[in-house]
Formats: C-alpha cells, structure tokens, sequence
C-alpha cells in the first residue's frame, strides 16, 4: 500500500472519530439531550439516530453535521481544525 493510501485512511479513521465524540461534546456544551438535539435539527432527527452518530455506530452526512455545527454555533473550520494540521506537516 502507497504511502499517500494510508495517509489518506488514517486521516479519514480520524475524521470518523473526531465527528463521533465532536459531536457529543458539541451538544453537551449547549446543555441540550439528544433529544433536543434532534428536534432542533432539520429536518429532526430521533434520539437514537443522535445516540448512533456519536457512539461511531452509524455516519452522519455531512449535511446533517453542518447543521449540528450551525445549532451549537461552531465553524467547520474549527471543528475539523486538525485537518489544517494535517496540511501543513505534508
């Protein structure tokens, strides 16, 4: 496997990982519950769906995660700030 190739999935396994507990640690700053998350979401989404997204069970779509950002207030630019980071060291 080519160096590049496994750059690129080790940066996607972190992508994975960092909207997994981002997204849980977003919502816990808001003081809001799953729930409530969900329902400020459009369209709302169910609590299970909120439960599977940060325990890494099941992707969420980028849509849905710009809506996430955008309820709890967060720039895409700072929440996936690791990527800069990753473009600098290359």
């Amino acid at each position: 496997m080519r160096k590049s190739e496994v750059n690129r999935r080790k940066l996607t396994r972190q992508a994975h990982r960092e909207a997994s507990t981002g997204i849980r640690t977003l919502r816990l700053g808001m003081k809001l519950s799953q729930k409530e998350l969900g329902k400020k979401m459009n369209p709302s989404v169910d609590q299970s769906t909120i439960s599977n997204w940060e325990s890494g069970k099941t992707e969420i779509s980028f849509v849905q995660l710009v809506d996430i950002l955008s309820i709890c207030g967060t720039s895409f630019e700072s929440y996936f700030g690791f990527l800069k980071k990753k473009d600098s060291e290359d």
